[in-house]
């Protein structure tokens, strides 16, 4: 009888392997893009339950997308072309600027002296959702195809899709957690320190989308 090569499944390797994705989901909500535009949309929001709520739909948004395009990569043995993901990654390039654009144009608006913030409640509840949900959609597009590449070379592929969910559960709480703590200095914050804080998430925020956009740009052009 001829041996074969294939690796002995224990329960103590699917548990390592589990929690090493969601440890790497984890650290993926801190990717620096990720927290740039998390961080516009928290400053619009003056509690750290507020921040969390959005956070967590902003994971949902990046978690399905991942799923759900991950899915059908796996499925098909796919990988997105590079010209694809340089594309999504400008379109990142792009929300990002829209988002940094956004939370200055509030800061102007903003009387002196007054958060730039909405108090809570004022935005529509659909409205509220609405952003940081289309956020993590984006990112989740633009995401995917590495994160697949990824997963096929560490894990064996019949565990891939479990480890995809699993990534992107530590993604949901990863954010939920970074949300909480990006909104404690802003729910600190009165008056023009409010300001302030909301206008340099809108600063980092367009240079860091400015960035990848240029770089997109230059490999798409190449």
């Amino acid at each position: 009888m001829r041996a074969t090569n294939r690796p002995v499944v224990t329960a103590a390797s699917v548990a390592g392997t589990l929690a090493l994705g969601l440890a790497i989901g984890v650290r993926h909500a801190t990717d620096a893009d990720h927290v740039a535009a998390i961080a516009t949309v928290v400053s619009e929001r003056r509690t750290p339950g507020a921040a969390a709520w959005a956070g967590l739909w902003w994971g949902i948004g990046h978690g399905v997308t991942l799923l759900a395009l991950g899915g059908v990569l796996l499925a098909f043995g796919l990988e997105p072309p590079v010209a694809v993901a340089d594309v999504l990654e400008g379109a990142v390039g792009v929300m990002l600027i829209v988002l940094g654009a956004l939370a200055l144009v509030r800061v102007r608006r903003a009387s002196p002296g007054i958060p730039a913030a909405p108090p809570p409640g004022a935005e529509p509840a659909s409205r509220a959702l609405a952003r940081p949900l289309a956020v993590g959609v984006v990112h989740g597009l633009a995401g995917t195809g590495a994160v697949v590449v990824a997963t096929v070379a560490a894990v064996p592929r019949e565990w891939a899709l479990g480890y995809l969910a699993v990534l992107a559960v530590g993604t949901v709480a990863g954010m939920v957690a970074l949300t909480l703590v990006l909104a404690l200095p802003l729910a600190a914050a009165r008056g023009r320190a409010a300001a302030w804080l909301v206008a340099a998430t809108g600063v980092v925020s367009l240079g860091l989308g400015g960035q990848l956009l240029l770089e997109a740009a230059r490999r798409v052009t190449a």
